[in-house]
């Protein structure tokens, strides 16, 4: 027997109209659409709302240098496997650098790695480490744009830099990290345990969904369908 479906009648095609006031009608469809621009805007621009590299003024035109802290330095340019050219600087204490251990600085989401001289300064000269830091790409004088993916291709980079530079290949190797760049010192960590001999992580956070407000069953939704960038480093800290 084959069963036959019949076409909507034009009464149940105007079910909404004959049913449904014409300004509740409205309200529905201006929320849905405003509702669908609201999603799409989060999700185009939700790296420009997460990575905060112009702030403060001048971050991407500026960055100091550690001359200006009394550190020695060399300015490098690395260029990482997906060819995006970022800035490192590479401060060795004269004379016993490969004697002395290595500080690999990850520096928080705003600003750039010159923003951090000063605790750069506290290591290489209180401590006597010899200290390495990046702007990530976006950040500073460094090309491309930040991503979960690209960060982590950029600290790769700067770790396959420290482990071929003579001086500092056979150093002990400490990741720091904070905010942003704790996230990143976990990652690189756990991806290179046998590299490094200690992590440091300051006021980082454990992954970017933790911060999404709780919507209930909608944020399940939310986290599947509008992130894009997780972080989601809370595994790898419990193994």
């Amino acid at each position: 027997m084959k069963l036959q479906i019949d076409k909507p009648t034009k009464a149940t095609m105007s079910f909404l109209s004959d049913y449904i006031p014409s300004y509740i009608q409205f309200f529905l469809t201006t929320t849905s659409i405003v509702a669908l621009a609201v999603t799409s805007l989060l999700y185009t621009y939700q790296c420009k709302m997460i990575y905060l590299a112009g702030l403060p003024e001048g971050s991407r035109q500026v960055v100091q240098k550690p001359s200006e802290f009394g550190m020695n330095y060399t300015d490098e340019t690395l260029t990482t496997k997906d060819g995006v050219r970022i800035k490192a600087y590479i401060c060795k204490l004269p004379l016993y650098a490969r004697d002395r251990p290595t500080i690999l600085i990850f520096h928080a989401n705003a600003g750039n790695m010159g923003h951090r001289l000063f605790i750069a300064k506290e290591f290489y000269v209180k401590l006597e480490y010899n200290v390495v830091m990046l702007s990530y790409r976006g950040y500073g004088l460094s090309e491309g744009t930040p991503t979960e993916k690209g960060l982590r291709i950029d600290s790769q980079a700067i770790l396959d830099f420290i482990l071929k530079d003579e001086d500092l290949k056979n150093t002990k190797l400490i990741a720091y990290g904070q905010s942003l760049g704790g996230a990143v010192s976990i990652d690189l960590v756990s991806r290179n345990e046998d590299k490094f001999s200690g992590m440091i992580v300051e006021n980082t956070f454990l992954s970017i969904p933790f911060f999404v407000i709780k919507f209930g069953h909608l944020k399940k939704l939310y986290n599947k369908l509008l992130m894009s960038q997780y972080y989601f480093y809370l595994g790898l800290m419990m193994n």
